[in-house]
């Protein structure tokens, strides 16, 4: 009887191109800190050359933090700021294979402080106050839920106020995904 030897998975090479030097930085952290969060999670081994990073590993895994990277990039390019916290929220995303810049990028109240949903339970949470009239939310202490339920109705009182039938301007926060603001000068009109 001949030993049988398992061949390991085939290893591949993921090439992502960063746009500018610019974004490397921000999509690296200080001193690699990033850089190196990435490759604790992943078993994987990446290497940066200028604007260039390649990621070397099993085929799935080398796959999923090519796409780390292209969704980390999305969101600095539209302005995120990259943190420890916000990284393991998207590792944790992909691993579940949903989208960060889905997630991360859903604004609830523009302004001089944006409030954003930072987990996909708060992005569903935030669509589903917006979809429908009556939204029950029961969960852990802590979670964002009478944060978000805040931030929507202030955004939702001040939209009504602002472009008001009688008023001769429009709030600003009026987009197509509004479903606050019925005023004809809105965008939504």
């Amino acid at each position: 009887m001949t030993p049988r030897t398992t061949s390991p998975p085939p290893t591949i090479q993921v090439k992502i191109l960063v746009p500018g030097n610019h974004l490397m930085v921000g999509l690296l952290g200080q001193r690699d800190e990033l850089l190196r969060m990435i490759e604790a999670a992943f078993p994987v081994h990446i290497l940066v050359r200028g604007n260039e990073i390649t990621v070397t590993g099993d085929g799935p895994d080398a796959e999923r933090v090519g796409r780390l990277f292209e969704e980390l990039v999305v969101l600095l390019e539209q302005g995120h700021e990259l943190d420890s916290d916000g990284l393991v929220r998207s590792i944790e995303m992909l691993k579940a294979d949903q989208r960060p810049t889905e997630v991360l990028a859903t604004e609830v109240v523009r302004g001089r402080k944006s409030v954003r949903p930072k987990t996909s339970g708060q992005k569903r949470y935030v669509d589903a106050v917006r979809d429908n009239t009556v939204t029950f939310a029961i969960g852990p202490a802590g979670t964002g839920k009478s944060y978000l339920a805040v931030a929507l109705a202030s955004g939702w009182v001040s939209c009504r106020v602002t472009c008001s039938p009688r008023s001769t301007r429009t709030c600003g926060r009026c987009t197509t995904r509004c479903t606050t603001c019925s005023s004809p000068r809105s965008s939504r009109a």
